[in-house]
C-alpha cells in the first residue's frame, strides 16, 4: 500500500516539477530575448536598442598639415544610441568630440552610424559625420568619418578620416587620416570621465593663469 502510494506520487510530481522547470527556463529565455535596452550592444533579438559610449585613442598616420599638435595622438569620445534593424543591422547616431593632449584645438559634431553584426560579438561600424564646431585654425562645417571593427562591443580597431576647412589666412583644407583603438560600453564611460577630468584640470589652470595675470 505504501509502495503504491509513493509510486503514484512520484509519477505525478516528477512531470509537474519538469514542467515548472521548463516554464522557468522558457520565461527566462523570453525575458532575455525581449530585452529592450542594452548598455553593451548586442544584435536582435537580444537587444532592441543600445547605448553608444565610446572612447578612442587615435594616432595621425597621414596629414597634409604639420601644425596640428606636438603630439600625433588625440582622443575621440562618442555618445549616442543605436537601434537594431533586423537580426544583422543596426542604425543610429552619436555626438562626437575630438580632444588633443594639449587642448590647443578641438572639434565636435554628429555622426550617423550603421552597424553590421557579423556574429553575436563581432561587428563592423561605418559612421559618416559632420563637424559642427571647431576650435583653433579650422571652421565648420567639415567632414569626419570612421570605420571600426568591434569585438564584443568592448574594444575595437578604428580608422578615421577628417576633411575640415581652415580659417583665417590659411585658406586651405585639413585632411587627416588616423587609426587607433576604441573602448566601448563600460570602458568607454571610464574614458568619458577621464576626458571630463582633463578638461576640468585645463580649465582650472587657465583660470588660475588669468587670475595671476
Amino acid at each position: 500500500m505504501h509502495r503504491t502510494a509513493i509510486l503514484a506520487a512520484t509519477l505525478i510530481l516528477v512531470p509537474l516539477s519538469a514542467g515548472v522547470s521548463q516554464d522557468g527556463e522558457h520565461s527566462t529565455d523570453t525575458i532575455q530575448t525581449r530585452r529592450g535596452m542594452c548598455f553593451r550592444g548586442s544584435p536582435a533579438p537580444l537587444c532592441r536598442w543600445f547605448w553608444v559610449t565610446e572612447t578612442s585613442l587615435h594616432r595621425v598616420v597621414r596629414s597634409n598639415r604639420s601644425y596640428q599638435s606636438d603630439s600625433p595622438f588625440y582622443l575621440v569620445s562618442e555618445f549616442g544610441v543605436m537601434v537594431n534593424w533586423g537580426e544583422r543591422s543596426a542604425l543610429g547616431a552619436a555626438f562626437f568630440s575630438t580632444v588633443p593632449p594639449d587642448l590647443d584645438w578641438g572639434r565636435g559634431g554628429l555622426r550617423l552610424r550603421y552597424r553590421r553584426w557579423l556574429t553575436r560579438s563581432v561587428s563592423i561600424d561605418v559612421a559618416p559625420g559632420i563637424v559642427l564646431s571647431t576650435r583653433g585654425r579650422h571652421r565648420s562645417p567639415g567632414f569626419s568619418g570612421a570605420a571600426t571593427l568591434n569585438a564584443g562591443d568592448w574594444v575595437g580597431l578604428t580608422a578615421q578620416l577628417e576633411i575640415i576647412p581652415e580659417s583665417g589666412g590659411y585658406g586651405g583644407t585639413l585632411v587627416n587620416w588616423s587609426g587607433g583603438l576604441r573602448a566601448g560600453s563600460y570602458p568607454g564611460v571610464i574614458g568619458h570621465i577621464a576626458i571630463a577630468l582633463l578638461y576640468a584640470i585645463a580649465a582650472a589652470q587657465f583660470s588660475s593663469l588669468n587670475l595671476s595675470g
